[in-house]
């Protein structure tokens, strides 16, 4: 019981924490009742502290702390002299069956959920016990049975949930929450085997980093799931109402990026919606570099091009250190063809030798739609824009040129369909003659009928600053 009690002392240890806390709940959860002195509780979790985890040394080794008797001083001679010639065996804790049962009893006892808690087992102890046979000793103990030495052997065979039939897990899977799913994947490679073979039913992912640095969302078919950083490590919850469960000890960053990329790493994944966002008042600027790093670096990854139906990026992190536009170098990672609406993020004059590397991608030449948010420099050539059906674009520094190449484009696309033209600082008022030299003043409704070789569009100019275009299907 003696190793059972230290054990328990170096496993609160691992997990940092304090004297008092590991005392107290020591005194409460004792293994098979024994009673720890304080005294001896502050030297073992001093001595483990210090980096020697040995549950098996004799504390009477210790150097005698003031003068005693001579019979003491023979006595402590004479048990060195014992540990020279027939030493003690060197005992941590994954090396004894009793240390590791006495953990799992101390998790059992303190109602800590099983899943957490065998994560925890498994990062501050050893990942060699199988879930299975966690899961016998957690139930075993959580249900009031605290015998350490109990005989398995003698337990009628059950089933666990692992060994449960794959199709049945599967459902049971299906119906689960997406927070559910991405904490029982973590439990062992069979289940995450499971759960990552089901995410080619998925439609919809979304990930975020909206607040600061120590919060991350990833949105499945519209279910959140929120990673955040804690003292303990990252932890993840519905909403920030809920306590959050611990599943690894990395930052949120990574591990919301390495649950990604098993989402994304499924070769029959056909996403309807793939969205990453950065808000822009996020101010670190080595976080935003980590951030686009970590994903390019999951998709460069990925065995295959992603079959995406609409993407939007966002364009803070789309910036490498140098302040490179890298939207080419995500875009290349989308399956040509399928990819058939672009939401992209656009801010500055910089980001034009970026932008013009990506329209001459087969991802930009064969998609339909395109908006772009926050400001497209007006000196883009709007003939990029040319194949698109739709086009909904802001344009920053914006110019008569600009007028006439929206023209262009009715006359000469016989795909474009619809249009929104919102130009800034400038004003377009008295630029309706360019599309009608005849036009002496705009009619009330700001509306007026433009004929080409493919179709007839109606062109209203009702707004200061914008165009906005659709076809006349009466005309």
């Amino acid at each position: 019981m003696k190793i059972a009690s230290r054990a328990v002392l170096l496993y609160q240890v691992l997990d940092k924490k304090g004297v008092l806390e590991t005392f107290s709940e020591l005194k409460l959860h004792s293994p098979g009742n024994e009673i720890v002195r304080f005294s001896d509780a502050e030297f073992w979790i001093s001595r483990f502290e210090s980096g020697n985890h040995d549950l098996n040394y004799d504390k009477r080794l210790e150097p005698l702390s003031a003068i005693r008797s001579p019979i003491q001083m023979l006595r402590k001679t004479a048990l060195r002299l014992r540990n020279v010639f027939r030493p003690r065996k060197v005992i941590h804790i994954s090396d004894s069956q009793v240390a590791m049962r006495a953990c799992i009893l101390f998790d059992a006892l303190n109602e800590i959920p099983i899943f957490e808690s065998y994560r925890k087992f498994c990062r501050l102890v050893s990942n060699s016990m199988e879930y299975r046979d966690y899961e016998f000793w957690y139930y075993l103990f959580y249900h009031g049975n605290k015998e350490l030495h109990y005989v398995q052997s003698e337990e009628p065979p059950q089933t666990s949930f692992v060994d449960l039939p794959i199709q049945i897990v599967s459902d049971i899977l299906d119906g689960s929450t997406v927070l559910d799913r991405m904490i029982v994947r973590r439990v062992s490679r069979k289940l995450e085997a499971l759960v990552d073979k089901n995410h080619h039913s998925i439609k919809s992912v979304a990930a975020h980093s909206l607040h600061d640095e120590s919060e991350c969302k990833l949105v499945i078919d519209g279910d959140l799931v929120e990673y955040y950083n804690s003292p303990e490590g990252c932890k993840i919850r519905k909403d920030c109402r809920m306590d959050g469960i611990l599943i690894g000890s990395g930052d949120c960053l990574e591990l919301v990026m390495a649950d990604l990329k098993a989402i994304l790493q499924n070769p029959k994944l056909k996403l309807r919606m793939f969205n990453v966002n950065m808000r822009c008042y996020i101010k670190s600027e080595e976080y935003r570099v980590e951030y686009g790093t970590i994903l390019k670096k999951v998709l460069k990854l990925l065995p295959h091009l992603l079959n995406v139906k609409k993407l939007k990026l966002d364009s803070n992190f789309l910036r490498d250190k140098e302040n490179n536009y890298e939207l080419a170098s995500v875009l290349s990672h989308f399956k040509p063809g399928t990819l058939e609406h672009m939401i992209l993020g656009f801010h500055r004059e910089s980001d034009i030798p970026g932008f013009e590397k990506a329209v001459r991608l087969k991802q930009w030449l064969q998609a339909k739609n395109i908006k772009m948010y926050w400001k497209v420099d007006g000196r883009i050539p709007l003939e990029h824009f040319l194949h698109f059906t739709s086009v909904n674009l802001e344009i920053w520094n914006g110019s008569r040129r600009n007028v006439i190449d929206i023209r262009n484009i009715l006359i000469e696309s016989p795909h474009f369909r619809y249009g929104r033209f919102k130009f800034s600082p400038i004003t377009i008022r008295g630029l309706e003659q360019m599309f009608d030299p005849n036009l002496d003043r705009l009619p009330l409704d700001c509306r007026i009928n433009y004929r080409t070789r493919h179709r007839v569009f109606v062109i209203n100019f009702a707004y200061h600053s914008e165009i906005l275009i659709f076809p006349n299907f009466t005309a």
